[in-house]
C-alpha cells in the first residue's frame, strides 16, 4: 500500500463519519530534509512538530474560525559538571524545562567537601538549590552549572606522654599517608601501658610493638597514650657474721 493511497482511505473514512481532515502531507517536510524534521527518519522531531502544529493552526484558523494562541515548545537545557575530588549521583547532562533536577554530590575517600556552586541560566542558586550535599532544583529555567570541590583530609596527633617521649613529633598526618614512631621511657623508668586510636577506634594491637608504632594508611586523627614508670634499682648489702640470708640479691 502506497502512502498516497493510504492517505486516500482516511479521507474518505473521515468524509464517511463527517470529519475533517487536516492534510500533514504537504506541511513542509520533503524528502531532501528529512533528517532535519525527523527523530529517526519516520517521527517528528521539535522542529517537526513545529511545522505540523503551524499547519494545524493554519486550518483550524482559516477552516473553522478558531482563534488557535502560539505555544513555545519546552527547551532542554545542559547540565556541566565541574567536579575535583567529587562525585554526582546524577550523570544526566541534559534536563527540559521545567522538569526537576535534584543530585546528590559525594566527596571521594579520604577528602572533605570544601566548594559547592551551582549556576542556573548563569545565575548563582546555590543559596535555594543546595544544602548538605543534596541538589534539589523544583524547575529548571535554564542552563545548570555545577562546581564542587573537596579537600583531602587532614587528621590530628595528639600525645598524651607520661614519662614518654616520641621519636616523631608531627601534630597531623594527611589522609592515607603512613605515620611511624619509637616511644621511649625516660632514663630510670620503664614503658607501663601504650594505647594507639586512630579515629576512636583502639588499634594497638595491629600497630605497636616493643616501643614502635607503624601505620601504614592513616584514616583517622590519631590519639597515643603512653605512661612509663619508675624503676629505680637498689643495691642490697648483707653485712652477716655466722648469718645466712636466703635471698642473694644485689
Amino acid at each position: 500500500v502506497s502512502l498516497a493511497s493510504y492517505n486516500e482511505c482516511i479521507k474518505k473514512l473521515a468524509a464517511n463519519i463527517g470529519a475533517e481532515v487536516i492534510d500533514f502531507a504537504n506541511c513542509g517536510i520533503n524528502w531532501g530534509d528529512l533528517s532535519t524534521y525527523l527523530e529517526d527518519g519516520l517521527h517528528p522531531n521539535i522542529a517537526g512538530m513545529q511545522l505540523l502544529c503551524a499547519k494545524a493552526k493554519a486550518k483550524l484558523e482559516s477552516d473553522f474560525g478558531y482563534t488557535v494562541e502560539s505555544f513555545t515548545p519546552a527547551q532542554t537545557f545542559s547540565i556541566t559538571n565541574n567536579l575535583t575530588n567529587v562525585t554526582n549521583s546524577n550523570g544526566s547532562t541534559t534536563a527540559a524545562e521545567n522538569t526537576t533536577y535534584s543530585a546528590s554530590l559525594t566527596a571521594d575517600t579520604g577528602y572533605t567537601l570544601s566548594s559547592v556552586t551551582v549556576t542556573m541560566g548563569g545565575t548563582d542558586v546555590t543559596g535555594t538549590v543546595y544544602n548538605n550535599g543534596v541538589i534539589s532544583i523544583g524547575a529548571v529555567t535554564g542552563n545548570i552549572v555545577i562546581t564542587a570541590s573537596a579537600m583531602l583530609n587532614v587528621y590530628s596527633i595528639t600525645n598524651t606522654l607520661t614519662n614518654v617521649s616520641n621519636s616523631n613529633d608531627s601534630v597531623s598526618v594527611n589522609h592515607g599517608n603512613s605515620y611511624s614512631a619509637t616511644l621511649s621511657p625516660a632514663s630510670g623508668y620503664i614503658m607501663q601501658s601504650v594505647s594507639v586510636k586512630m579515629d576512636g577506634v583502639d588499634v594497638t594491637s595491629n600497630v605497636y610493638d616493643n616501643g614502635s608504632i607503624s601505620i601504614a594508611s592513616v584514616t583517622g586523627d590519631l590519639i597515643i597514650t603512653a605512661t612509663a614508670t619508675n624503676q629505680t634499682v637498689y643495691g642490697v648489702t648483707n653485712t652477716l657474721s655466722h648469718v645466712t640470708n636466703s635471698n642473694s640479691s644485689v
